[in-house]
């Protein structure tokens, strides 16, 4: 795990409250089963998250995904599809340029998009899945702090629902830690079954 995300899962940790449905205990992708049947919480894109992936086959069906985005000089860039939108992050061409030219600075910061969203076990109704992800991993950190910052605004407007909310993350200057994030539109409710059952909520 990145840096960002450990930072993301302490975010996550100071909210949720202990007991026994999420356990404080954390695994890389790589040793969790791909169709676990507990309660989990997700940390990452499907780009290196195999969870994740498998996930978000199901929240495709709302138009939610991590997507490649793809131009002539073939460099990767990846961005979020939301509600019929894609949010095209370009924080893989800022750091770019960042590596190269260590004081480059955008005046509109360095910007990702994250997910936040909680959704049923797809491999069991009984379990719950919180998934916090980035195009990047500044946008994993942002759904972090965006659920330690505004949980009863998400608890406001969503109750006990299944939801996905889109978050947009800025980093003013890429030398220092401090980073903004705020909500991109309203967080869109999701059914109450992820599955081959699934059935669109309008």
């Amino acid at each position: 795990m990145t840096q960002e995300e450990d930072e993301a899962a302490e975010s996550v940790s100071r909210v949720l409250p202990r007991s026994r449905s999420f356990s404080p205990h954390f695994e890389t992708a790589d040793k969790v089963d791909l169709r676990c049947l507990d309660n989990l919480i997700v940390l990452g894109s499907r780009r290196k998250n195999k969870v994740a992936a498998e996930l978000l086959r199901f929240m495709k069906d709302f138009d939610i995904d991590f997507v490649q985005i793809l131009y002539d000089d073939e460099e990767e860039r990846w961005g979020l599809s939301f509600g019929g939108q894609t949010y095209a992050s370009p924080l893989f061409d800022q750091q770019r340029q960042y590596k190269k030219d260590p004081t480059y600075r955008d005046r509109a910061g360095f910007v990702d998009y994250g997910l936040l969203a909680k959704l049923t076990n797809p491999w069991n109704e009984d379990a719950r899945v919180l998934l916090i992800a980035g195009v990047k991993s500044l946008g994993t950190l942002g759904s972090g702090k965006f659920l330690e910052e505004n949980g009863p605004w998400l608890e406001g407007k969503v109750g006990s629902s299944n939801f996905a909310q889109l978050v947009k993350v800025v980093r003013e200057d890429p030398s220092k830690d401090h980073i903004s994030v705020e909500a991109v539109g309203e967080p869109r409710k999701l059914p109450d079954v992820m599955g081959a059952d699934a059935v669109t909520e309008e």
